[in-house]
């Protein structure tokens, strides 16, 4: 609540001060080494390619069209999200030297569990 020496301080207006003791949603993501900041993005892209491309695969249910419209959706999503881990792998793994190996297995996952290596296995062994 607003007392007479608050209006007569800052002319009527309310102060700009926060007065709340927690910090900002943001400010514990945003405290971390950039370096971590990267793997951390990598790695949920990374997830995020995963499942997309899990879904892809199981949701194939229904009618053919709404399975193929999974299926494509899932693909493309899957690959757009590994190449972005794989990109983010690469960027930390040459500017940074904190997480070295970290970035090499997520390169390497980034490679193995992108779905178009998964097509091309299956091409090659059927």
């Amino acid at each position: 609540m607003r007392t007479s020496s608050d209006i007569r301080h800052t002319g009527g207006m309310a102060s700009s001060k926060t007065t709340s003791r927690t910090p900002r949603a943001g400010a514990r993501f945003g405290t971390s080494h950039p370096s971590t900041q990267m793997l951390l993005a990598g790695v949920i892209a990374e997830v995020a390619a995963i499942v997309a491309g899990i879904l892809g695969w199981v949701l194939t249910t229904g009618s053919p069209s709404g399975a193929m419209t999974v299926l494509l959706v899932g693909t493309v999503v899957g690959v757009v999200a590994s190449a972005l881990a794989g990109i983010l792998a690469l960027v930390g793994l040459f500017r940074y030297s904190r997480h070295t190996v970290a970035f090499v297995l997520l390169l390497v996952a980034s490679i193995l569990f992108n779905p178009i290596t998964g097509f091309m296995l299956i091409a090659m062994f059927a």
